[in-house]
């Protein structure tokens, strides 16, 4: 957004070259408190422990930032300015000052230092507050309310999945997380329920990142098992037929063990693998590897023609399951 430069008005320059030698004057004589100086956070090293979490570090300056500026004893310079798109303001007797890329303790200095360099006071305290945040943090996919959320800093993810509502059922553990500075190199990191390595997923996020909850994967368990499901996993971990079928509770009486396949659907379609069940189920065979959205298809020796309708069947029997969290 690009700003319009409007100059200072001729009698508030006027006034303003009037007031200085008083200001500079009564800087000299009286006593002005010290500015509380802002806490230096270290992001690298927890505080008190491994589950310590530092507090929210300020972003720096960017275009479309609202600031409000006031330089202490002077009230006529206070301004309530916004960033235009080059990362440059307009002030008061400084001109037009880029500001961009630094901090708000960075940006008082530099003002401080321009106020001194261009004879206008000797000992000015300038005080900069950022009101209004250009880029929020875009918080998308298995969030209960998604949706970009405005904040005055980087905030750690757990916060944010809080602001949001948490997770969807369906929500998986796996985080990307695409960075405004570095768009090309995005950051996965995992939700983890166990509470030694939860902490580890709980990265800072700064203004002007998306961050993007995807979908668990899901395992289908259909035809004769006593609970037929769609499991729904972490995205970390592995899970086979046999896995599968046991997190099902079993198969029925009945169920054609080794008539047995997987439902698995690639770029040409849905394909069709045979699983010897019976084999695996004795150790005389190797268990078969489960991929998302895979459907396991047990069906019934009673059935004639199921080897004609495996497909149909299975896809048909997928689609009415209920999905469960998978535990182990």
């Amino acid at each position: 957004m690009s700003m319009r430069r409007v100059p200072t008005p001729a009698w508030l320059a006027g006034a303003l070259f009037l007031l200085l030698p008083i200001v500079a004057s009564a800087q000299e004589t009286s006593q002005v408190p010290a500015l509380p100086a802002s806490p230096s956070i270290n992001t690298s090293m927890p505080v008190n422990g491994a589950n310590s979490i530092p507090g929210p570090i300020m972003s720096p300056l960017s275009a479309g930032d609202v600031i409000d500026y006031t330089v202490y004893g002077v009230p006529e310079m206070t301004q309530r300015t916004r960033l235009n798109s080059a990362g440059v303001v307009y002030l008061p007797l400084l001109d037009e000052v880029h500001l961009s890329g630094m901090t708000t303790e960075q940006a008082q200095k530099k003002l401080e230092d321009l106020l001194v360099s261009g004879g206008f006071l000797k000992n000015p305290h300038v005080s900069l507050a950022i009101v209004e945040y250009a880029n929020g943090i875009s918080l998308l996919g298995e969030v209960v309310k998604p949706g970009v959320y405005p904040v005055s800093g980087a905030r750690r993810l757990y916060d944010l999945l809080a602001a949001a509502g948490g997770l969807t059922p369906s929500a998986g553990s796996l985080v990307n997380i695409t960075h405004k500075d570095s768009a090309d190199k995005p950051q996965t990191v995992i939700v983890s329920k166990d509470p030694s390595k939860s902490m580890d997923g709980n990265v800072l996020v700064m203004p002007g990142d998306t961050v993007v909850i995807g979908k668990a994967p899901v395992v289908y368990v259909v035809g004769e098992v006593v609970t037929p499901s769609g499991f729904l996993l972490d995205g970390t971990e592995s899970l086979t037929v046999l896995k599968a079928i046991a997190m099902a509770h079993g198969t029925v009486h009945g169920a054609r063990l080794d008539g047995t396949k997987v439902i698995r659907k690639n770029d040409k379609g849905f394909i069709e693998i045979p699983v010897p069940l019976s084999k695996i189920m004795s150790a005389k065979a190797d268990d078969v590897e489960l991929q998302a959205d895979d459907i396991v298809f047990v069906p019934t020796s009673a059935a004639k023609n199921a080897a004609r309708k495996t497909l149909e069947t299975a896809l048909s029997l997928a689609t009415g399951v209920t999905l469960v969290r998978a535990s182990r």
